[in-house]
């Protein structure tokens, strides 16, 4: 007779191989694979992912938190469908929305990573990146055309990035592209073990992210290169300090001799006068959250307005505040929060977008800090057994 202990052990290793070739699998598809479309708008593995959080088991005190923070969403839900108005049918799709993220989360956090296929994803998408950038420098307007008819979820505002010059990828926003660049290559850089090949994929990532003209993307990334340069100096390539000394006269030299300097400025200023129309000015709407700070256990749902116009936060943090309320923002806050130092590198794009941008408005973006998370997780383990 078969042992029934041996069966059960190869059934839960079965089952485990099916999670990580599933996160590896959601991997490629948020960083490469057009969403679906219809019936809704998700990222094709989001369905894998949703369908096999159901067959973990589960801690009695996950399963309260998860309670909890289902409840909340779903009181939310009906106070802002007692309220009524136009927004309703968007108000039932962003709370099914966060539900999914909770259900990814669990998923990602219970794979194990193969470190060195990620190595290689990674690398093949900032290559592509690179390669997309490069392509849009030279032909603009057929990038555009091409890469909305491929992914139609990127059409948003392609017109906008085309006068502006700012290359979003596959993102509506080219913020988004900035922050989802910074939070892979932060990724990278710690699982990346060839210095040298690190030099490379530097250039290409800062390339590429100049290309978003994302200023609180760069800002982030600045900041990560910094602070990692300051803590944990063994992640970064060799001579890494000779970078600035040599691009830092490099352009200060073009600065003073290109005539199109005064274009650049124009440029960004004409930026921030259509982001301003579009709704800008976060100092105003941190005012106003502080001012109407939402301690109750539920919201008024996602779209939010003043005085009958709509609110735009472009904010994750003021979002979550005003239209979800207390509870959901702390058990949001305790399932991101980052356990482990090279985590807390990742976190640093992460916070930026979700303070002064929007992450949670994208699934590419959510998902792939769920599945970078674990990944560093994974990389944190392995270098542990071999220190033993």
């Amino acid at each position: 007779m078969s042992n029934p202990q041996v069966l059960d052990m190869g059934q839960i290793r079965q089952n485990y191989n099916l999670v990580n070739y599933a996160v590896l699998f959601s991997f490629i598809d948020m960083l490469f694979i057009p969403r679906l479309m219809y019936p809704v708008a998700i990222p094709i593995s989001m369905l894998f992912m949703l369908i096999i959080c159901f067959s973990f088991k589960y801690k009695k005190e996950n399963i309260v938190i998860a309670f909890i923070f289902i409840v909340s969403i779903i009181l939310t839900l009906n106070y802002s469908l007692l309220l009524g108005g136009e927004y309703i049918t968007d108000n039932i799709k962003r709370a099914l929305q966060f539900i999914s993220f909770f259900s990814y989360l669990i998923v990602a956090y219970r794979a194990k990573y193969n470190i060195n296929y990620y190595v290689w994803i990674i690398r093949i998408f900032f290559a592509w990146i690179f390669i997309l950038s490069i392509l849009f420098i030279l032909n603009p307007a057929e990038v555009i055309s091409v890469i909305s008819r491929i992914y139609p979820e990127s059409v948003y505002i392609q017109d906008s990035n085309l006068i502006n010059l700012r290359f979003s990828y596959i993102f509506q926003d080219p913020n988004g592209a900035g922050y989802f660049y910074s939070m892979i290559f932060v990724c990278y850089l710690i699982i990346e073990k060839n210095w040298k090949v690190k030099y490379l994929f530097l250039f290409l990532f800062l390339f590429s992210l100049l290309m978003t003209q994302s200023r609180g993307a760069i800002l982030s990334a600045f900041c990560f290169l910094i602070v990692i340069f300051i803590f944990d100096r063994k992640y970064l390539p060799k001579y890494f300090y000779v970078i600035p000394l040599i691009l830092v006269p490099i352009v200060i030299y073009y600065i003073m001799q290109l005539d199109d300097v005064m274009n650049i400025f124009k440029m960004l200023e004409s930026r921030g006068d259509n982001e301003s129309s579009l709704g800008g000015g976060r100092y105003y709407k941190y005012i106003y959250m502080l001012d109407n700070f939402n301690f109750k256990p539920f919201g008024i749902g996602y779209n939010i307005t003043v005085n009958d116009v709509i609110f735009k936060p472009h904010s994750d943090f003021i979002m979550l505040v005003l239209s979800y309320g207390i509870i959901v923002l702390v058990i949001f806050f305790y399932m991101i929060c980052p356990r482990i130092k090279e985590q807390a590198y990742l976190f640093i794009p992460f916070i930026f977008g979700f303070l002064i941008n929007s992450i949670l408005d994208e699934y590419r973006l959510i998902c792939v800090f769920f599945i970078l998370t674990g990944l560093l997780y994974e990389n944190y383990k392995v270098q542990k057994r071999d220190k033993i």
